[in-house]
C-alpha cells in the first residue's frame, strides 16, 4: 500500500490515531467554498482535516494530501458513545466547491475524482462500489452507527451515522456512477473525426499533461480534431511512447490509461521518457 499519493503537493494535518475497524469506505465530502485555501484555513481553524482535498478549477486541479492512508483523518463529527466515525477504515476526501453543484459539474471535473478515486481504490483496498443513494443538499440518508462502520465503498457524508443533518448533506446529489466508471470510458481507440464525452474526458486529461510540463492546452471540446491529435502525438512522445504509436494505431485505450495515470507505464517506457529531451525532427 502506497500512503502518500505521489501527484498531491503534501501538506500535512492532524490526524485521528489508527484505523480501526469496519469495511474499506471512501467517504466523499464538499468544502462548501470557493478554493482549497479557503478550505485548508477551515482545517486549521477547526481541526477537521481529512486526508486529501481536490480542486478542479478551468480544467486544472490541485491534489493536496493531509494524511496518510494508514491514518484516520478528522473530517466526520463522533459523539461520545457512537462508533468512532473516524476511525471506521474510512479514507475522507473533500472536493473544492459546494454541494448543490455537483450535479453540474463538468465530465472533466469528474474524470479528476475518478482518478483518485481509482487511486485510493487500489491502495486502500476500497471496493469499486456504491450501495447508498446520493440526493440533493434538502435531503440526508444516514445509516446506523453499526451499519457505517460495516459499510463498504463509496459513499457521502450525507451518509454517515450521527453528523449533524442540518450542516452535513453534502456532496449533495453527486453523480456516483461517473466517479465509479471514470476509469473505464476508455472502450474504444481515438482518432481524427471522433466526438463525444469520452473524447471530451480524453483531451482534460491531455490538458493535465500539457500544463504539467507548460505547454500550450487545447480545447476541451468533444471533437479529436487536428490539436487534440497533435496534442496526442506530444504527450505521448514525452511519456516515452515509440515515435509512430499513435500515427498508426490512434489513442487507443492503452494509450488513454497511460496518459491519464504515467504512473501505470511500463518501465521501458519511463527509461524512454528520461532520455527525451527535444521532439525528433520530421
Amino acid at each position: 500500500m502506497k500512503n502518500w499519493h505521489p501527484n498531491a503537493n503534501k501538506l500535512v494535518g492532524n490526524h485521528a490515531g489508527k484505523q480501526v475497524e469496519g469495511g474499506r469506505k471512501l467517504v466523499w465530502h464538499t468544502t462548501e467554498g470557493f478554493s482549497a485555501e479557503d478550505a485548508i484555513s477551515a482545517y486549521r481553524a477547526n481541526n477537521g482535516w481529512p486526508h486529501f482535498t481536490l480542486e478542479y478549477k478551468n480544467g486544472r486541479q490541485r491534489l493536496f494530501q493531509h494524511v496518510p492512508l494508514s491514518l484516520a483523518a478528522r473530517s466526520l463529527e463522533h459523539p461520545g458513545g457512537t462508533p468512532e466515525t473516524n476511525k471506521a477504515n474510512v479514507i475522507q476526501v473533500e472536493l473544492v466547491g459546494f454541494a448543490k453543484d455537483t450535479p453540474s459539474w463538468s465530465a472533466g471535473q469528474y474524470a479528476a475524482i475518478a482518478e483518485l478515486a481509482r487511486w485510493i481504490e487500489r491502495n486502500f483496498k476500497v471496493p469499486r462500489t456504491c450501495g447508498v443513494t446520493f440526493v440533493p443538499v434538502d435531503h440526508e440518508r444516514r445509516m446506523s452507527g453499526e451499519g457505517f462502520v460495516d459499510y463498504s465503498g463509496h459513499c457521502g457524508h450525507q451518509h454517515v451515522a450521527n453528523q449533524n443533518v442540518f450542516h452535513h448533506t453534502d456532496p449533495g446529489d453527486l453523480r456516483i456512477e461517473l466517479v465509479l466508471g471514470g476509469s473505464t470510458y476508455a472502450s474504444r481507440a481515438l482518432s481524427p473525426g471522433d466526438s463525444g464525452d469520452d473524447v471530451r474526458e480524453f483531451q482534460a486529461h491531455l490538458d493535465k499533461r500539457l500544463h504539467a510540463r507548460h505547454l500550450p492546452e487545447i480545447a476541451e471540446s468533444g471533437s479529436y480534431d487536428p490539436p487534440t491529435d497533435g496534442a496526442t502525438k506530444l504527450v505521448t512522445f514525452y511519456l516515452g511512447f515509440p515515435l509512430d504509436v499513435v500515427a498508426r494505431h490512434g489513442a487507443t485505450p492503452r494509450v488513454q490509461r497511460f496518459i491519464r495515470n504515467p504512473d501505470l507505464r511500463p518501465q521501458l517506457y519511463l527509461v524512454r521518457a528520461r532520455k527525451r529531451k527535444e521532439l525528433p525532427v520530421p
